[in-house]
């Protein structure tokens, strides 16, 4: 596409920290938001939360589960074949 208006979607990602003031706080949020181009109108918008965690390899984890959650929302559903049907 030369410009976001020749999309059919345009998905919009943000990162937001946030602080809940729990024992474990939030360490943010990834949100997803798809919009149409031609109208701006929002048509989907999506929010992962990720926890936080004292050690760096847990937080990247928590990070990457949000990621694969968000993922697993946007992608498209498996193939299904034929094989298994009389």
């Amino acid at each position: 596409m030369s410009s976001p208006a020749d999309a059919d979607l345009v998905l919009e990602i943000s990162w937001v920290l946030t602080d809940t003031g729990l024992k474990l706080p939030v360490l943010g949020q990834l949100r997803l938001v798809i919009v149409d181009p031609k109208t701006h109108v929002t048509l989907w918008n999506f929010t992962e939360y990720v926890r936080g965690a004292i050690l760096l390899g847990n937080r990247d984890k928590n990070f990457d589960q949000a990621m694969n959650t968000m993922r697993s929302l946007t992608s498209p559903p498996p193939a299904t074949t034929d094989a298994g049907q009389k």
